[in-house]
């Protein structure tokens, strides 16, 4: 596959996977994803990559699903609504791959970093965040539910009342914040983000690479013993809840730059 909306490079024993749409804070799309999803392929097939690195170009990290997507759909005179048969499970099975890559992966996070690309922040192993990076998980604003990441990971990274707190509220968290509650590992000057994210790499590849791959496995069965059961389960609420008014009427918002009027169906 040729990549278009991701980068990837290698250094050493380093890869580095950046999202790479800087003009769209690096917003998600199907393409993205499935880019993401060749990116860590190549990461595991390269026996000499020990640790990879996942940032993004520009001044974010991502911005989650690209709404530009839904602006088109009102440009062309469609419905906001999806269609019949939609299902964001295609989405579940690219976000799969961060669970059955062996080897660590480290999010330098540049930038916002909301909705699904927080997510993406979450599925790393490791988190370094320059003091320009934000967190939110803003699902709760277009009445979903949050992605796995957020709704499966989160409440195991922070804690289950502080991660309620974050899913229901959708409120936007800074970089201190989110160390001082271990969504992060560490925090850095923007200007030094890859070089520490590096330097944490570096620090893994020094160790016994057998023992390193089998704790990132052993690690990766904690946190997701039973994948196909819990992402059917979601996609089954998420399903439901893009057919709301609410979702619509959220979307609409968007487009038409306004606050949404919910009305609680």
């Amino acid at each position: 596959m040729q990549l278009e909306h991701v980068l990837y490079q290698t250094d050493g024993p380093l890869a580095l996977i950046t999202l790479n749409r800087p003009e769209r804070l690096n917003a998600i799309t199907g393409q993205s994803m499935a880019e993401i999803g060749e990116a860590l392929a190549r990461m595991q097939e390269d026996a000499t990559v020990r640790v990879g690195i996942l940032t993004g170009a520009g001044r974010g990290f991502c911005s989650g699903g690209d709404r530009k997507v839904t602006a088109d759909r009102v440009a062309r005179g469609e419905e906001l609504s999806h269609g019949p048969g939609y299902s964001p499970r295609p989405f579940y099975r690219a976000q799969q791959l961060f669970t059955t890559l062996e080897k660590p992966l480290i999010a330098a996070v540049n930038g916002p970093a909301v909705g699904g690309g927080m997510d993406l922040a979450l599925w790393c192993d490791l988190r370094v965040a320059s003091e320009h990076a934000s967190f939110g998980e803003l699902y709760i604003d277009r009445g979903l539910v949050p992605d796995m990441g957020g709704l499966f990971l989160l409440p195991r990274i922070v804690g289950y009342a502080k991660a309620a707190e974050l899913l229901l509220t959708g409120e936007i968290i800074g970089a201190q914040e989110a160390l001082r509650i271990g969504l992060v590992n560490r925090v850095v000057p923007h200007e030094q983000l890859l070089a520490a994210a590096r330097e944490l790499a570096l620090k893994i590849c020094a160790k016994p690479v057998r023992g390193v791959f089998a704790t990132k496995r052993a690690l990766a069965r904690l946190l997701a013993p039973d994948w196909e059961r819990e992402s059917d389960y979601h996609a089954a609420l998420q399903e439901a809840l893009i057919s709301t008014r609410d979702f619509r009427e959220a979307d609409r918002a968007f487009v038409e730059k306004r606050a949404p009027a919910f009305r609680g169906e």
